[in-house]
């Protein structure tokens, strides 16, 4: 059909939504709060803060926890960056 795009040209079965259909929606939108929550944590203990980037900054150059940074570092000299990227 002209001006139709493809995302909308009948390739569905046209089943309206289910409450299945938003369980699963409810629980994928709840998944992705907990795991942006767990980041912003994994940030606070053992990210490289105070750089201006993030609004979790701390006045101080290491995350809150140092014995945990030291753990993060013997994995990956470069993981408490990457945690703040990542975030």
């Amino acid at each position: 059909m002209p001006g139709t795009s493809a995302a909308f040209s009948g390739d569905g079965d046209g089943a309206p939504i289910t409450k299945g259909d938003i369980a699963v929606l409810t629980f994928l939108s709840a998944l992705e709060q907990v795991e942006a929550d767990l980041w912003i944590q994994y940030a606070e203990l053992g990210g490289a803060t105070n750089q201006g980037l993030s609004p979790i900054d701390l006045p101080f150059t290491g995350g809150l926890a140092p014995d945990f940074i030291t753990g993060l570092l013997v994995l990956d000299g470069d993981m408490p960056q990457y945690i703040s990227d990542k975030h």
